[in-house]
């Protein structure tokens, strides 16, 4: 409930006044007079950097990340920095897309999303940039694509929408606030959605099975040269940094390549 405006706290006259809707975190709408003095705010909250509740100076949130004007080193930076649980919760929340579009990078790029952010590699970290920018192409010519959930500017990856109009905004006018949908329904929704999902996480399961059942027999098949590998390595870490260990490794023949920053080495077939 909006807190009730004591009487005489607003002058009757037109002064200036500002109305702000938040559409983050829970949301919330405020009043504001002309010095951006709180007057009324639908809920009152509070966190360390700032108070939403009347006679309080409004401070807008602190800036997050652009997105639209990020590199992709710095999006390698903002990854191995997070101390988020999985990829898609980073990238929602370090970005500031929301898990909708969070969600729609990881399938655009292929990356498991339920990856931890610091596991990421380079070439993973490529691939959703590659995509974040494929997002915001996207963004260019906007349309109203019509979900069961969801409203969005352009198509959504593996998904038919339900409708589709030349506008955003005319998309959104389909939407009713006040229709009440049965409770029965918002937990078969759900439902739908989880098991979507699990449909989802079964498939990329099976085919890390696979994948790694190949990297298992080629090891089995190649194991004195892989032994001979790990020996050498373990040797030369005795009196080398890692730093030494690389260079060495790039001079065997059947090594491809040497992450020292994860630790990795790719070794030719």
């Amino acid at each position: 409930m909006v807190e009730e405006i004591k009487k005489g706290e607003v002058s009757k006259s037109r002064e200036k006044m500002y109305l702000i809707i938040e559409f983050f975190s829970k949301g919330n709408i405020i009043l504001a007079d002309k010095e951006m003095i709180i007057i009324a705010a639908l809920e009152a909250q509070e966190w360390k950097d700032r108070k939403i509740k009347p006679r309080e100076k409004y401070m807008f949130p602190p800036a997050s990340v652009n997105y639209t004007h990020l590199s992709k080193e710095q999006l390698g930076e903002i990854l191995e920095k997070s101390g988020k649980r999985n990829l898609v919760t980073s990238l929602a929340t370090d970005l500031g897309i929301g898990g909708l579009y969070a969600e729609e990078l990881c399938k655009i790029s292929e990356v498991d999303k339920n990856k931890l952010p610091k596991e990421v590699d380079v070439k993973e970290v490529a691939a959703i940039y590659r995509a974040l920018q494929e997002l915001l192409k996207k963004t260019e010519v906007i349309l109203g694509c019509v979900y069961a959930e969801e409203v969005t500017p352009f198509t959504l990856t593996g998904q038919e929408p339900l409708k589709t109009f030349l506008t955003y905004s005319e998309a959104l006018d389909t939407l009713n606030p006040f229709q009440k949908v049965s409770p029965y329904e918002q937990k078969i929704k759900v439902i739908d959605r989880i098991i979507a999902e699990q449909g989802e996480s079964v498939h990329h399961l099976e085919e890390q099975i696979t994948e790694n059942q190949l990297k298992g027999e080629w090891i089995y098949e190649h194991y004195p040269q892989v032994e001979r590998l790990l020996n050498a390595v373990k040797e030369m870490r005795q009196t080398k940094e890692w730093k030494e260990v690389g260079e060495e490794l790039k001079k065997i023949k059947k090594v491809a390549s040497v992450d020292l920053k994860s630790k990795k080495v790719v070794v030719e077939g």
